[in-house]
């Protein structure tokens, strides 16, 4: 399976109609785009389940500016996509020596928290950390801040 492209999700790629492919990708997609500025991939997720995406370009050669249309909507949608996931989309032969592709989403770890306070698990220091004691004359609760 080769990778095409990997990219962190923006505000942009989230709330408009479309996700902004990074250039670099185009190479991979002039093979199905068959002098047109349009094709339609399917895409498997890794649920099993299959995304029909619009790829397409600006029709100049000039300034392509690859973008994922039609069906990006719907999945960001139902996978409840957010601003700094991660999205990969591969390429793979199938059997039959023909084309599959697929994407995948990689979420940030998510920080847990306490009234608003961070908790923190084993693991999670590193060489910048540092806590705060309370004073034990403050009447204060117990606060830690990292």
């Amino acid at each position: 399976m080769a990778a095409i492209f990997s990219k962190l999700l923006t505000k942009s790629d989230i709330v408009h109609s479309k996700l902004t492919v990074p250039a670099s990708a185009l190479p991979y997609f002039m093979g199905i785009l068959q002098e047109r500025h349009y094709a339609d991939l399917p895409a498997i997720d890794w649920t099993g389940q299959v995304w029909h995406f619009r790829f397409y370009t600006r029709p100049d050669d000039i300034h392509r500016r690859p973008v994922f249309t039609i069906g990006w909507p719907q999945f960001v949608r139902a996978r409840g996509l957010g601003e700094g996931d991660k999205v990969s989309f591969f390429e793979n032969q199938d059997g039959d020596g023909g084309l599959q592709y697929k994407i995948l989403v990689h979420r940030p770890l998510q920080r847990f928290s306490l009234s608003g306070e961070p908790i923190i698990r084993d693991g999670d220091f590193n060489e910048q950390a540092s806590i705060a004691l309370p004073d034990p004359a403050a009447s204060a609760p117990f606060r830690l801040f990292i």
